[in-house]
């Protein structure tokens, strides 16, 4: 039986044996990309171009983290096998190796720089399901103060006449709290050269609250969801 050629030889040989180059390699599903992948890793390994440590793969999801770092350590073992000296020292490496996804990479290089990032050693990344305790928590807290704070209250008595709730509020606050990067890129500045000044409220004239909606939809530049 012949065997048919594989079209894109050359594109192949260049991933595994252009070291020098960046490439960008588009191909569709079951191609082959993340073979081609651990052979250029194992290429940089064996050539002595960069040891494990030096070199980041980085994917989109743990499990895909998971599963190229399992292609990884066979290949090197494979190579082992071989007799590859160069190989040897790699296989200890696996473990520690950046082989992981965008957030796991920066959590990574946080950790080893915690004190030039201001941030205590030993951190943790929460998850979803964590973020969404923590947050409740620090709202109902929040929550609390916001109601015993006598100078809050004209503003809350007239909100809550209107017609606002109190899961309004949170929701408010959770999207603060899900843009907090907006909020430290200028936002908060923003916000607070739009508050209307406490002198335009007690009284019936509506035109500071229409200015202060104007100054508010001035500000649909910042908004991330379009309702």
């Amino acid at each position: 039986m012949k065997t048919q050629p594989v079209i894109d030889h050359d594109a192949r040989s260049r991933i595994a044996g252009d070291l020098a180059a960046n490439l960008m390699v588009v191909a569709g599903a079951g191609t082959g990309k993340t073979t081609a992948l651990v052979g250029r890793i194992v290429e940089l390994v064996r050539s002595g171009t960069a040891s494990l440590r030096e070199i980041a793969a980085i994917t989109f999801t743990e499990a895909s983290a998971a599963e190229l770092r399992e292609h990884v350590r066979s290949a090197i073992e494979a190579a082992v096998l071989d007799g590859d000296p160069m190989m040897v020292e790699a296989g200890g490496e696996v473990d520690d190796a950046a082989i992981c996804t965008l957030h796991s990479f920066a959590q990574r290089i946080l950790l080893e720089q915690c004190v030039d990032a201001g941030l205590p050693p030993g951190f943790e990344v929460l998850d979803d399901t964590a973020d969404t305790a923590d947050f409740d928590a620090r709202w109902t807290r929040f929550a609390d103060s916001l109601l015993d704070d006598p100078d809050a209250e004209r503003a809350l008595v007239l909100g809550f006449t209107l017609g606002l709730r109190h899961t309004d509020l949170a929701a408010i606050a959770w999207n603060l709290h899900s843009q907090w990067d907006r909020l430290e890129d200028g936002g908060l500045d923003y916000l607070c050269a739009a508050r209307p000044c406490s002198d335009d409220w007690p009284t019936t004239d509506p035109a500071p609250v229409i200015a202060a909606i104007d100054r508010a939809l001035e500000g649909v530049g910042w908004c991330t969801d379009d309702e």
